[in-house]
């Protein structure tokens, strides 16, 4: 189940970040600002 949610919701933020515009360059971006924030 917990998979299945993750899933889901991964998909819905895809959907929204599509008409938000963002490309998949500035996704990546995102995700590597949050892992330095980290500290990884």
């Amino acid at each position: 189940m917990a998979v299945a949610d993750r899933l889901e919701t991964a998909l819905l933020v895809r959907e929204t970040w599509k008409r938000l515009g963002l490309t998949q360059v500035q996704f990546a971006q995102g995700l590597g600002v949050r892992q330095a924030q980290r500290g990884e």
